[in-house]
């Protein structure tokens, strides 16, 4: 089964006043941010739930989820990784109101009655969901590094012989001094 294809451009309050669910696919040409930020986008998967809370507030609650082509931080190449996140986000009309949303929402200042991007829903969340320092999965990266495993560290520290302290002729001087005296 594929998913449908969502729409360019919604309607956030009449979807919440309405309970509207939106659940398909977008195309990654109308996520630009996010197309700049990777090698590249499959097709994004989103589904998303518009409805109003008990107290009136208007939300949003959904999830996104793609297939995103990096490069990876640590050789370079490129690499493929699936990125998942979900969200809950409280509409907003003025930006007085974003310092009163409940710590459980992020806001979202959207003007009612206008239709707006989906982008402009999506873009920013699967931003922040990216990875900072994108690698591959340790043994299938081209570059091999032992600096994260501790049990090699700590062999190469027990089997080094120990090195001479360049200071220890400063001590025998200090020691020779103390004796003249």
């Amino acid at each position: 089964m594929t998913n449908p294809q969502l729409p360019e451009f919604i309607a956030p309050y009449r979807l919440a006043d309405r309970e509207g669910v939106l659940e398909g696919a977008v195309r990654p040409h109308l996520l630009p941010r996010v197309s700049a930020a990777v090698l590249g986008l499959d097709a994004v998967q989103v589904e998303a739930r518009f409805y109003r809370s008990d107290e009136g507030d208007r939300l949003v609650e959904g999830k996104v989820s793609a297939q995103v082509q990096m490069t990876c931080e640590r050789c370079l190449g490129p690499m493929t990784q699936a990125m998942e996140t979900r969200f809950v986000l409280m509409m907003v009309t003025e930006e007085a109101q974003l310092t009163s949303v409940p710590k459980k929402y992020e806001p979202w200042l959207v003007a009612p009655g206008e239709d707006i991007p989906l982008a402009e829903l999506l873009e920013d969340t699967m931003l922040l969901a990216l990875p900072p320092f994108p690698m591959h999965p340790e043994g299938e990266c081209r570059i091999k590094t032992s600096f994260g495993d501790a049990e090699t560290a700590e062999t190469a520290a027990s089997e080094s012989p120990e090195k001479p302290n360049p200071f220890s002729v400063l001590a025998n001087l200090k020691n020779g001094r103390k004796k003249q005296e």
